[in-house]
């Protein structure tokens, strides 16, 4: 609950601070790199909690091995590194509006963002990105240990899925050049989609897995790094803090809506998926998406030729 507590502080904050950090020019190349080492993290940090769940119970076994304490340890002490680097964030930036007071309703702050209908729906498909990630986080677990066998689950799939977003995220700088290009995010998704159904089909090994999830992951890169550099840069002044904040609530929103969309895909009668079938199923998400925004993306071009 209050590593939960700190990353609603942490997130909005981060975001909220790139576009005073850098340049215009530079916001989508920024972007790219802390999306890069964000998600690599994220999922490294997985992966490693696999390895040290089989080195503290080495066999799966809980009743044997180490404390279980000493996982603890290893929690504090990386959260205190994070602590040490936090200290050399500088902006430089005064606070935008430090007399406005705190909105205890969500949903008056959400009522800000269905004002601007392009700004809304990059917020809506940042969250929809992020329940594809939690549903492949459950999918891959139980595709690692039920369709490969691996011993730590899908902690080594994720491997392939970090590599292809930082990939990924590069490429969405590269091709973005000077400017937040959203054009690109419907290609990003495309990816997706096709990475998560060709896991489906490939041959049940590491390779076969790893080599199609690294296309999912290529793809995530380019859909999430423009969508967050343009919620960035259609945000400002006193109302970036606000939309960042909205943003995250919606974002995580939908990862609390991963769990009941996982509990319908495996334990409903109605579907009562394969570890196959929820990749099929991901990547069916994935292509709704990519829909939703490849419809939108006019719309946003025009309203940011108007403006």
């Amino acid at each position: 609950f209050l590593m939960g507590t700190q990353s609603a502080f942490f997130g909005p904050s981060k975001f909220g601070i790139i576009p005073e950090t850098v340049s215009e020019s530079n916001l989508t190349r920024a972007n790219a790199i802390i999306s890069m080492t964000s998600n690599i993290a994220i999922i490294l940090g997985t992966t490693f909690a696999g390895l040290m769940f089989l080195f503290l119970n080495p066999g799966g076994d809980l009743t044997q091995g180490y404390p279980n304490w000493y996982s603890g340890v290893i929690f504090i002490f990386i959260a205190i590194l994070g602590w040490i680097c936090a200290q050399r964030i500088k902006s430089g930036a005064e606070a935008s509006a430090p007399h406005r007071k705190l909105e205890w309703n969500p949903i008056r702050e959400l009522r800000h963002l269905a004002t601007d209908k392009p700004l809304l729906g990059a917020v809506i498909s940042t969250g929809w990105f992020f329940l594809i990630g939690a549903l492949a986080l459950a999918s891959l677990n139980v595709c690692g240990k039920e369709v490969l066998s691996l011993g730590d689950g899908g902690s080594r799939l994720f491997f392939f899925v970090a590599g292809g977003i930082g990939l990924g995220s590069l490429l969405a700088s590269k091709l973005s050049g000077d400017k937040v290009e959203i054009g690109i995010v419907p290609v990003g998704g495309i990816l997706m989609t096709v990475g998560f159904a060709l896991t489906a089909i490939v041959e049940e090994t590491l390779l076969g897995y790893g080599s199609t999830l690294t296309i999912a992951g290529i793809g995530g890169g380019m859909f999430l790094v423009p969508l967050v550099a343009y919620i960035q840069e259609r945000s400002r002044g006193e109302e970036r803090g606000k939309i960042q904040g909205a943003s995250e609530f919606v974002t995580f929103s939908f990862i609390f809506m991963s769990a009941l969309v996982w509990d319908f895909f495996v334990n409903t009668n109605m579907l009562a998926l394969s570890p196959e079938g929820t990749l099929l199923a991901i990547a069916v998400l994935a292509l709704t998406g990519t829909l939703g925004v490849f419809f939108a993306v006019p719309h946003i071009r025009s309203e940011e030729h108007t403006s």
